[in-house]
């Protein structure tokens, strides 16, 4: 039994609630998976996937404690009135012919007023005073004034912060879109919670289904008003996209009757905007049923595919035999980077048959610098980094790579990865707040699933694909000056693919690319925990943040995607939150209640710290009855002159936070001190329950952040430094500074 306490404390679970056991048993099950767990541990990833009729079932529950709260609403009510954006509203009633009287009381009740409602079609429907009517489709956006559009359908719902969230979210784009749902016997059900704008996944499926917001001066002539609605709505965004940046709040706020088109419809559509961006490709349909876009190889490039060994278990023959007998592009060379440390001759002699250099280099095993030693060998143009351990599946694999690697804008790509069991071991990778910071899409799922909408078979951008089996062009391998040697054995291909990313590329992973991966057996676990720590010295602020292609709803502690059953409300967003932060000047955050978890991990805590300060460009001031604690975060900081640390009472917090111009914090009675203090805070915990304060934000009110008596640290332990921040970016445009 203390076990099992110690694993709920170390990974946040509380028992004493109603998902708490299911909780238990799903990390479990991720646990004994990771740690090649048996018979055990299959069954309880079985019942990790039989959970999912329950998420609908909890469905209704989870929009309940996400929806905002009447103080919350009132907030946004009053910072509507400093939206510049204006939002517009088309109805298209031609098709369905639903009564429109729910959506009407969407409309009256939006916090943020539609500039205008042009209704087309449904003749025979009524319509409230001061909504407008037009004969068709084109007329009605003729008759549009706003700033963006958005486009409904009878029957179709809108959440009341719905359009304001779009304002907020729009930040002068082309289009902005959230999640949405769907309306079923009068229910909301099949929540679809998106990643942020991916262009090649958007042109193979339409993921978006219509929730969005379109800025009327950017809209381009529209497509035949003989297609569809969803159809439309499709070409639409398509077009946008072309003319400026798309942008994705989360959140569902949009209830939709339908979903979209199907791929037939939509086929055309795709075909049409492939030929107006001059892209040369075609689509195809995958073995499962997913729709492919295919691009042809420019010329015939040289491809230098490089792998490292040490001569374990044969692995290197077998790979090298699948490349020569699989693969049917032949213009590559084969360079084998001999890390054995043993005789020379030994590899020369065992690797002449494939017809491969061999660079020896005898030092002890550095991944990175392994592969930038081979890479300035290199004769070819576009440089295929692979481990020994894998074999290659799919005989045009370095065709499709390579007419994906030599587009302008795609840094890295990448492969399924298979176990030698059939299940997925890699589909492309996302960014987590724990752990290593980085986790595997599908991992240990069914080569044919087909969960959360298929993704799974579906090209799609990603933040990093694996090391394993990874191309990319010469020249941007050089403009990033090669792989980072501080990390020698993991965590070089995330580093690696969030540098891209940074560079303004957009990395690619490619589900018709199998190959079979072994995955770690050639070097083992030695150096993890190392690569890991260094990982979160260079990346942490990003691994809080979150990740933009992982939706914030869906469920990190799983690598399938599916819906959190726990999810932290995410804040509107409005403009970047350094520029909102701009003229201020101080953020006290108190750490009264939090001093168990500032006691496990000063590291996370430090961490969050300079995340804060660094994002904001504000002074901090640390205050609490624990002077001596703040020291030791302090002493974890790289710029500890812009944070302040003060030891203050907690009878003393109101001339504290009179000192700021924002506060965090979850004390009890801190929400009464920053009302009398006048100051706009942060509250998540028992502060957030109090509700106390005149002008505030909450976040994460579950997160009790007391003594272990009442389960506080894992409260505190759910508190992510990345639901801070939006908590933050939330509080800085809601109450800016004059």
């Amino acid at each position: 039994m203390g076990k099992i306490k110690n694993f709920c404390r170390r990974y946040g679970v509380d028992l004493k609630t109603a998902g708490g056991w299911k909780m238990l048993l799903r990390r479990m099950g991720r646990f004994a998976a990771r740690h090649k767990g048996n018979v055990l541990g299959a069954a309880l990833r079985r019942f990790r996937q039989s959970g999912v009729a329950e998420r609908e079932r909890s469905y209704a529950k989870v929009r309940a404690a996400c929806a905002p709260s009447p103080e919350t609403l009132e907030v946004y009510a009053r910072a509507a009135e400093r939206i510049g954006e204006s939002v517009s509203v088309v109805i298209d009633a031609n098709e369905g012919g639903e009564a429109l009287e729910d959506l009407w009381g969407d409309l009256s009740e939006q916090i943020l007023p539609p500039r205008e409602v042009v209704l087309f079609g449904g003749d025979a429907l009524s319509v409230p005073e001061g909504v407008l009517r037009a004969p068709n489709r084109r007329a009605a956006y003729g008759m549009l004034t706003g700033d963006y559009v958005v486009t409904l359908r009878a029957g179709d719902r809108l959440e009341k912060e719905g359009l304001f969230v779009l304002a907020c979210g729009a930040k002068g784009a082309a289009a902005v879109y959230t999640d949405h749902d769907c309306i079923v016997k009068g229910e909301y059900v099949r929540p679809f919670f998106k990643p942020k704008w991916s262009p090649d996944l958007f042109l193979a499926y339409d993921y978006v289904c219509g929730a969005f917001a379109a800025r009327r001066s950017l809209m381009a002539e529209t497509a035949d008003e003989s297609l569809p609605h969803a159809a439309f709505l499709y070409d639409m965004l398509l077009k946008l996209s072309e003319q400026g940046e798309v942008c994705h709040v989360a959140g569902v706020f949009f209830h939709l009757m339908e979903e979209g088109a199907s791929d037939a419809a939509l086929a055309l559509l795709r075909s049409a905007a492939i030929a107006r961006r001059g892209e040369g490709a075609r689509l195809q349909t995958n073995v499962h049923g997913s729709v492919s876009i295919e691009r042809d190889v420019q010329g015939e490039p040289l491809v230098s595919v490089i792998i490292p060994t040490c001569y374990t278990k044969n692995y290197i023959d077998r790979c090298l035999a699948s490349i020569i007998k699989r693969s049917s592009y032949r213009r590559m060379e084969l360079i084998v980077v001999d890390n054995s440390r043993g005789s020379r001759a030994y590899g020369e002699k065992r690797l002449q048959k494939y017809g491969c250099r061999i660079l020896y280099i005898p030092e002890p095993f550095n991944w990175s610098r392994l592969n930038n030693l081979a890479a300035a060998k290199a004769k070819g143009d576009f440089l295929l980094f692979l481990n020994d351990d894998t074999e290659v599946l799919t005989p045009d694999w370095i065709e499709r790579m390579l007419a994906e690697a030599a587009r302008p804008d795609v840094g890295e790509v990448g492969a399924l990865l298979l176990y030698p069991g059939g299940a997925v071991q890699h589909a492309g990778g996302f960014l987590v707040e724990r752990g290593g910071g980085a986790r595997h899409y599908y991992q240990y799922a069914s080569e044919a699933s087909e969960e959360y909408r298929g993704l799974l078979h579906l090209r799609r951008e990603c933040s990093f694909v694996t090391g394993a089996c990874v191309m990319v062009e010469r020249k941007k391998f050089k403009r990033l000056g090669g792989f980072d040697e501080r990390f020698a054995v993991v965590s070089n291909d995330v580093d690696f693919g969030l540098r891209l990313c940074a560079a303004g590329y957009r990395n690619l992973y490619l589900p018709d690319v199998r190959l079979r991966h072994k995955e770690k057996v050639s070097r083992g676990q030695t150096g993890e925990r190392a690569g890991a720590k260094t990982a979160w010295q260079v990346w942490g602020c990003a691994f809080c943040l979150g990740d933009g292609y992982f939706n914030p709803f869906l469920d990190s502690d799983v690598d399938t995607p599916q819906r959190d059953l726990y999810p932290a409300r995410y804040a509107a967003g409005g403009k970047n939150a350094e520029q909102k932060a701009s003229k201020k000047s101080k953020i006290a955050f108190c750490t009264d209640g939090l001093q168990e978890i500032w006691q496990a991990e000063p590291g996370r805590a430090a961490l969050l710290c300079r995340l804060i300060a660094a994002g904001t460009g504000a002074d901090i001031l640390l205050f609490g009855a624990d002077a001596a604690l703040h020291g030791k975060i302090l002493s974890k900081i790289s710029e500890p002159s812009r944070i302040e640390a003060k030891e203050v009472p907690q009878g003393g917090h109101v001339q504290a936070l009179c000192e700021a111009d924002y506060c965090i914090g979850c004390a009890e009675g801190f929400a009464m001190s920053a009302e009398r203090a006048g100051t706009p805070a942060l509250l998540f915990g028992r502060a957030a329950e109090e509700k106390s304060a005149a002008g505030y934000v909450s976040v994460k009110k579950d997160a009790c952040c007391g003594g272990a008596s009442d389960g506080g640290l894992a409260g505190a332990e759910r508190l992510g430094a990345g639901e801070i921040w939006r908590g933050l970016e939330r509080l800085f445009y809601l109450f800016p500074r004059d």
